[in-house]
């Protein structure tokens, strides 16, 4: 069974869909009543976001009613359950990379989760939380891929990449377009004078 959920969401390089794919695999194939994944709350707030949710009681929304739990386990970064007379019916876990926290893993079941299930939601955030680092990493790079170190505005491999798609839009609609080209003219008089850390500064 996992190996077929890593091989669904090992491709996946989009940590939205990934999350929407692992709460599938948490209420579709494995039963859970409620399931979700959330982010921590924006700054200033103390709700986690839903990024994915999927709920019989709320199916509108989705929403799994885990909130508590999810803020809980980010904060603690350790998993955290809710329940009552010896039986768990929420239980969240924290995905976190490197001290970093992604957000947190959440399942809801009426019946109580049985130690199998508790090991298997474990498990399946470990994956998660691989392949969202993974992606975070991927994204790190590609921008990186396409902007200049030292000014943080866009290089050359992006220009004609821009370039690219808007001849190709220009060329669909019939429209028109222009390039407008801005040249530092003898910047080169900074870095002599001034030398090549000043000429940095400038450039920025």
């Amino acid at each position: 069974f996992l190996h077929r959920v890593i091989q669904q969401i090992a491709a996946e390089r989009n940590n939205e869909t990934l999350a929407c794919k692992i709460v599938d695999v948490l209420f579709d194939e494995l039963g859970f009543p409620g399931a979700g994944f959330y982010t921590p709350p924006p700054k200033g707030g103390n709700v986690p976001v839903l990024v994915a949710g999927r709920s019989r009681a709320e199916p509108e929304n989705g929403s799994p009613g885990c909130e508590l739990e999810a803020a809980a386990a980010m904060r603690s970064r350790t998993s955290v359950e809710r329940g009552e007379n010896g039986k768990s019916f929420v239980f969240a876990i924290p995905v976190t990379f490197e001290g970093e926290v992604f957000g947190a893993l959440s399942a809801r079941h009426e019946a109580g989760f049985s130690a199998a299930d508790r090991e298997l939601l474990e498990i399946t955030a470990e994956h998660m939380t691989t392949f969202w680092a993974l992606n975070n990493l991927l994204a790190q790079r590609r921008h990186e891929s396409l902007v200049d170190p030292l000014t943080q505005v866009w290089n050359r491999r992006y220009i004609m990449h821009r370039l690219d798609e808007e001849s190709s839009r220009i060329n669909r609609t019939e429209g028109r377009g222009a390039v407008i080209l801005v040249d530092l003219g003898d910047f080169k008089q900074i870095n002599d004078r001034y030398g090549h850390v000043t000429g940095d500064e400038v450039l920025r």
